[in-house]
């Protein structure tokens, strides 16, 4: 009897012993699975933090789509059947916007965009033998026979050779790498691009020379392929431009009594190319 009262209090005793330990095993479990998930979740909060820091990163520095470029162009025009007119100075303005993806750079650093210029507006002089001075400089002057209103007519029937070139809703490719966006400081907002586009144009020429005026229209096919480095909100670029058009002339002469007379040739292809610098500011 006493035996099995000595085997009963011994249980007694190590199941006392026992049931802490194993409530404290149990309460280190729960607490080490409680640091876990809040580690995790730490973990994932930091990494969302980081994306979000990187997304408005990268949108610093390729938000800006829309521009306006304002250049100088060396151009050339010319047909099959007569020499080559080099300009003697021409002058553009543009406006575009490009709408770049992915949202996140292909490697953190490359964005393809499409690149739509909206308007492109280029004036043209051309050089011209025939023509002794600026005929712009001397409207007014008197032409030393006292008849001003001849003189200031004269003047402007030899105007010289002139080339308007107005292009809407040119579409097409540009690609832009950030190099340096990889580093922390102002240097991540250097970018440099390259682009293609198309351009529908509408084409003015003006001859006039020698008491004669021409003008011809035509719609043109115009293309352009160029690069530009942007810094914040400033770019500077150099494009090539190319194309052709068939004009319709449309010639205006006048009599020595004054009276006018219109009439048409035939169409003319007219071939152009030109270099064009410019100074760009994006928005």
């Amino acid at each position: 009897m006493k035996k099995i009262i000595t085997y009963v209090l011994a249980a007694l005793l190590a199941v006392a012993v026992a049931a802490p330990s194993a409530m404290a095993a149990e309460h280190d479990a729960a607490t080490q699975e409680e640091i876990d998930s809040l580690r995790q979740s730490l973990e994932l909060a930091n990494q969302e933090l980081n994306l979000q820091k990187l997304d408005a990163k990268y949108k610093q520095i390729w938000n800006k789509g829309k521009y306006t470029m304002l250049g100088y162009a060396l151009q050339d025009m010319g047909t099959e059947f007569t020499p080559v007119l080099k300009s003697k100075y021409a002058f553009f303005i543009s406006k575009g916007t490009t709408y770049y993806f992915p949202k996140r750079p292909i490697g953190g650093l490359v964005k393809i965009g499409l690149d739509m210029r909206w308007t492109d507006i280029s004036v043209a002089r051309f050089e011209d033998e025939k023509i002794a001075s600026d005929n712009w400089d001397v409207i007014g002057g008197d032409n030393g026979d006292g008849d001003d209103d001849s003189g200031i007519l004269d003047r402007f029937n030899n105007l010289g050779r002139w080339c308007l070139q107005a292009s809407a809703f040119g579409v097409g490719v540009n690609v832009g790498v950030a190099p340096l966006s990889m580093f922390d400081n102002a240097a991540k907002y250097l970018r440099a691009s390259v682009y293609f586009h198309y351009l529908p144009t509408f084409g003015a020429i003006l001859v006039s020379e020698d008491g004669e005026t021409e003008a011809s229209f035509a719609y043109c096919n115009m293309f352009d392929f160029g690069g530009k480095l942007t810094y914040r909100a400033i770019s500077v670029g150099v494009e090539g431009r190319w194309g052709s058009g068939m004009f319709k002339p449309l010639e205006i002469d006048m009599d020595e009594d004054g009276n006018m007379g219109m009439g048409s040739g035939d169409k003319i292809k007219r071939k152009f190319a030109s270099t064009r610098f410019y100074v760009a500011f994006t928005f």
